[in-house]
């Protein structure tokens, strides 16, 4: 499936596109260990993590007692 564009102000097309990945430890060992963040990471509802970086965009999610579902949202210009 392609994915989704849009057209901008300057006639150009942006896209873009998800990726999801299961890491096999808590959420918050994601944060520190993988992605190097300091700081607090955004929180939508009780417990889903959201990072920024730039143009992409990282969604965290518990799975499970031992586990972390990673969305993984970039827009490509």
């Amino acid at each position: 499936m392609p994915a989704p564009a849009t057209p901008t102000p300057g006639g150009g097309c942006d896209a873009v596109y998800d990726t999801v990945q299961f890491m096999p430890e808590a959420c918050a060992d994601v944060v520190t260990d993988r992605f190097k963040v300091t700081g607090t990471p955004a929180v939508i509802k009780k417990n889903i993590l959201i990072l920024n970086a730039g143009t992409v965009r990282f969604f965290l999610m518990p799975a499970g007692s031992k586990g972390c579902i990673v969305i993984k949202k970039e827009v490509v210009q």
